[in-house]
């Protein structure tokens, strides 16, 4: 049976750190008055000479869903591989996955929001069979689901861009894998009991949520400048 206090020191970390990213989002508004330059390589940058109440909104709401489904699925695997009951932390992700696809459907319509819904739950569903082969020690089922994680993320490029021309298909996909790998080394280190490389990943995964919400925020109001006036 693991150490209970690890979750419990785990869950207060990542929830002090959704405030701690939002946070960072709202100054580094306040400060700039426009998004910042986002994007790894050619993906969207600043469109904006002032954003609007609208645009922020966006940003932040952006910045707090993903940062929150990262620290969400940290707690969610946790509880997979130490074989407890995961009702509560799964119908907690759902919520979150609903409000994200809720996000996607105030601009792109009902259709992308399920075909967005179906690939979140994909990368969701192969992030457990990951956490299920490590804690089998089953090489060859997390080496698959890896694959599989890496496949969600180009399909997940593929998804955005085909929505938004603005949104570049390798950036989009490259911003997703960085996730998936952050997630892994998260439930890597807590197998391992190796809490100062935990802590040190999910403060790399906070930030990269923030990354990967700008980049999608700047995308989505320079695709849509009419619904963000």
């Amino acid at each position: 049976m693991r150490n209970t206090a690890l979750m419990v020191i785990v869950a207060l970390i990542v929830g002090g750190l959704v405030g701690y990213g939002v946070g960072n989002a709202q100054k580094s508004i306040t400060t700039t008055g426009s998004f910042p330059t986002v994007g790894i390589g050619g993906g969207p940058r600043d469109t904006t000479n002032a954003l609007t109440s609208k645009a922020t909104n966006l940003r932040l709401s952006l910045n707090k869903l993903l940062t929150e489904h990262g620290v969400l699925a940290t707690l969610h695997l946790q509880a997979i591989y130490d074989g407890k009951d995961t009702t509560a932390s799964m119908d907690e992700m759902d919520s979150n996955s609903e409000e994200l696809g809720k996000t996607i459907e105030s601009v792109y319509g009902n259709d992308a929001k399920d075909e967005f819904m179906q690939l979140w739950k994909k990368h969701m569903d192969d992030y457990v069979i990951y956490t299920q082969a490590l804690k089998s020690k089953d090489t060859t089922r997390m080496n698959q689901a890896k694959d599989a994680l890496h496949n969600d993320a180009d399909l997940m490029g593929k998804f955005f861009n085909k929505l938004n021309s603005h949104i570049s298909t390798s950036d989009a996909a490259g911003l997703v894998r960085e996730h998936v790998d952050l997630t892994m080394s998260i439930i890597d280190a807590y197998a391992a009991k190796d809490q100062v490389k935990m802590v040190k990943q999910i403060d790399a995964a906070v930030q990269q949520a923030g990354k990967f919400a700008d980049f999608l925020a700047s995308g989505i109001v320079a695709d849509k400048p009419d619904l963000f006036k």
